[in-house]
């Protein structure tokens, strides 16, 4: 009759959430581990292992990169971007499909057993691009905007016929044209491994900004640099030498001498002889070289020529463009074939199918060569584009590449970019190399994930009666496993940091004996971004390594914790 109703009174008491946040945690693992602070300590080193090396294989490869990148912008800059009558017309997947037929046909018993010869079309097999420079082309490189090209150079394969007057004597002398195969005469050429390229020609500056490139590339070691078309200077080694062939064909005795004094170099003159002073025809219609020298080295319009200095590549440059001997300038090419592009042998030569000299029946592109060295036309059989600096090239390739859009296969003219191969091997190899050292240096880390586990694990034995104690006063689940979770954070911080500052440490020993061995000053760098990634990587890892602990120990029940001794 008198049922019991249940009222709330309010006491003033409500229950509240607990929790602990993840400074807390910090300071309860923090007090813990000042107690092992050696136990710690040794952890943190074992687990840095990994960090440290990882860390020195990206300083190395960070500063080699760094260095081949300071190769490029100097020694590279100046490296031209060829482009030839003749190109190789071949990417990456056709060069792996014409390995792979290689390779196969290597195979043994991919030879026929058949007693035949089977014929098949070289050309189709060809991976060689003929490019044909014409007039319309020649006049786009000439119009490359200054800004992004400092000059251009051309190889022409134009003879010049010339006399000398040696001690009263006139006689036949010759120069080389196109490409003078004299290259150095020794390993340690200051020019490096790129030294001689040959040329005999140097290339014509685009802008007057722009420093000559005798004057930018090579010491004046007598005379003086060339001003007129007809200045031609002799090019010598870095131990002052030039191959005996070059001076004799200039007519110079080096029969037992050891050398020749720059005064009796500087200032030779070199007579130019025109092609028809030179050549006189036969009754049969063919052309013989004249002899009577005297004359047409007096004649009227024979041009003289003079070795106006004595020029050596500059020690600080890494590549020398010319060959070792006479050089001279496009603009005297270029004269030559204003003067002979219709002179009478030049002519013959254009309407006979044999060489009209030796009276040879020859193809058409041995004609056009012929008439090339006679001085018939200016074409060029290779062009050379300096781009301004490193960052230009990169215009340069667009502004040639722009050519091509729309222009059929035969049309292209393809050109070669030998410095961006350089730089692409060399970046494809150190990749290769620092991923390998990378993969290795990994493996210290997967042994320090797995011991930090087990460090964890041996944390959470010790201290299982205050996991009792620390539920029993309210802290959840989660909050005994951010504990632990702090604890490996502080190691794995630690760890991040010692390995950081141990590898920077190591970097001073490291550069020193690079010095010693290789001559290059700073080359392990370890980058601000790789440490503060290297560093995240470490607590990552160990926060990865203690996960697995850290909630085994989460699961415990309190009572039986308590319980524990």
């Amino acid at each position: 009759s008198n049922p019991y109703d249940p009222k709330a009174e309010d006491s003033g008491y409500s229950l509240k959430k607990t929790g602990m946040s993840f400074p807390t945690a910090l300071k309860i693992s923090g007090k813990n581990i000042s107690t092992k602070k050696w136990r710690t300590a040794l952890t943190a080193f074992a687990t840095s292992i990994g960090i440290i090396g990882i860390a020195l294989i990206l300083s190395l490869s960070t500063g080699f990169q760094t260095k081949i990148d300071e190769y490029e912008q100097t020694a590279l800059a100046e490296f031209p971007i060829l482009i030839s009558q003749s190109a190789m017309d071949m990417d990456a997947e056709t060069m792996r499909e014409r390995r792979g037929e290689i390779l196969e046909s290597m195979k043994t018993g991919n030879y026929p057993d058949e007693p035949k010869v089977f014929p098949y079309d070289t050309k189709a097999h060809t991976i060689v691009h003929t490019n044909v420079f014409t007039e319309e082309y020649l006049e786009y490189i000439y119009d490359i905007d200054p800004a992004i090209c400092s000059g251009i150079g051309y190889t022409r394969m134009v003879g010049m016929n010339l006399l000398r007057d040696v001690n009263g004597v006139i006689k036949p002398v010759s120069i080389p044209i196109g490409i003078n195969s004299n290259r150095s005469m020794s390993a340690t050429s200051g020019s490096g491994g790129m030294d001689g390229m040959g040329l005999t020609s140097y290339p014509e500056r685009i802008g007057e900004d722009i420093e000559p490139f005798l004057e930018k590339n090579y010491d004046l070691l007598a005379g003086s640099y060339p001003k007129e078309p007809t200045d031609v200077v002799l090019v010598i080694d870095e131990k002052n030498r030039v191959d005996s062939k070059v001076l004799e064909n200039l007519g110079f005795d080096v029969a037992g001498k050891e050398s020749i004094s720059f005064d009796e170099i500087v200032g030779t003159k070199l007579m130019l002889i025109s092609n028809d002073r030179y050549y006189t025809e036969t009754p049969i219609g063919s052309f013989m070289p004249g002899t009577d020298y005297e004359a047409m080295y007096n004649a009227e319009n024979s041009l003289p020529l003079t070795i106006t200095g004595i020029l050596r590549l500059k020690p600080d440059e890494t590549i020398g463009l010319l060959g070792f001997g006479i050089v001279y300038s496009d603009d005297l090419v270029r004269l030559v074939v204003e003067r002979e592009k219709d002179s009478k042998i030049v002519k013959a030569q254009r309407e006979a199918d044999h060489n009209v000299i030796t009276m040879e029946k020859i193809e058409e592109s041995a004609k056009r060569r012929i008439i090339t060295y006679l001085g018939g036309n200016a074409e060029p059989s290779m062009i050379y584009i300096f781009p301004r600096d490193f960052d230009s090239k990169k215009a340069v390739l667009e502004y040639l590449d722009a050519y091509n859009i729309g222009k059929s296969q035969d049309e292209m003219i393809i050109y070669t970019d030998l410095a961006g191969t350089i730089t692409e091997m060399t970046e494809g190899i150190m990749n290769a190399i620092t991923l390998v050292l990378i993969a290795f240096a990994a493996i210290s880390l997967v042994v320090s994930l797995i011991m930090i586990g087990i460090i964890t694990y041996i944390s959470v034995l010790e201290r299982t009666k205050e996991i009792g104690i620390l539920r029993a006063v309210g802290a959840r689940k989660k909050d005994i496993t951010r504990v632990f979770n702090a604890e490996t954070f502080i190691i794995g911080a630690l760890s991040g940091l010692l390995g950081i500052g141990i590898a920077y440490l190591l970097n001073i020993p490291i550069n020193s004996l690079i010095y010693k061995l290789t001559d290059l000053q700073g080359v392990a760098q370890l980058h601000p971004l790789h440490a503060f990634i290297l560093i995240s990587l470490s607590l990552a890892l160990t926060l990865l390594g203690g996960f697995i602990p850290a909630k085994m120990a989460a699961t415990k029940d309190p009572v039986v914790a308590l319980r524990t001794e």
